[in-house]
């Protein structure tokens, strides 16, 4: 990673690192935040078909403050709401925070590309590409997941949602996890 920065976005915290590859400048830099500030998302991954959904947007009214192909994941969804994730086309997880509506909704790619790893508990939602992050929250407890362990063992793999620690699950291809109002 050659970038890194934080955003609060009402009661959601995103913390985002990055190899600054399409748009290298700091206009590139994740979270990105729509422009009243009350949207904020991050993106791990590749949106192949994310020019003609720009330009596409752009017809539409939403103006692009980056060339980052991230980006039109926080411009569809202010205009379109979560649903605009059926015309991403690539390998991707994402996350965004609607503060006005206190929504936050987690998705990850129809092949399951970039895993996307979730613990939720006691109105805590924690998310990352990677497990090692989740683990250094120091809010999760380090216990093996006894069931998954046994499945790895006498399969030679784990079914997903599962993973080896208890309470962290891996949101399923082509899945979103939405939460509302604490719901």
């Amino acid at each position: 990673p050659d970038d890194s920065k934080i955003e609060v976005i009402g009661n959601a915290c995103f913390g985002h690192r990055r190899l600054s590859i399409l748009d290298t400048s700091s206009n590139g830099r994740q979270p990105f935040l729509s422009d009243d500030s009350s949207v904020g998302m991050i993106a791990n991954g590749e949106i192949y078909n994310y020019q003609s959904l720009r330009k596409q947007l752009t017809k539409q009214g939403s103006t692009f403050k980056s060339q980052s192909d991230s980006e039109v994941i926080l411009q569809g969804y202010t205009m379109h709401g979560v649903s605009y994730v059926e015309k991403l086309r690539g390998m991707f997880a994402y996350a965004i925070h609607d503060k006005k509506i206190n929504k936050t909704v987690i998705a990850r790619d129809r092949q399951g590309i970039k895993p996307l790893y979730y613990y939720l508990e006691d109105e805590v939602l924690i998310f990352s590409s990677e497990m090692a992050s989740l683990l250094e929250s120091g809010i999760i407890k380090r216990e093996i997941n006894m069931v998954a362990l046994k499945h790895y063992v006498e399969l030679g793999y784990m079914s997903e949602p599962d993973t080896l620690v208890k309470n962290v699950k891996i949101l399923e291809p082509g899945k979103l996890l939405t939460i509302e109002n604490s719901k």
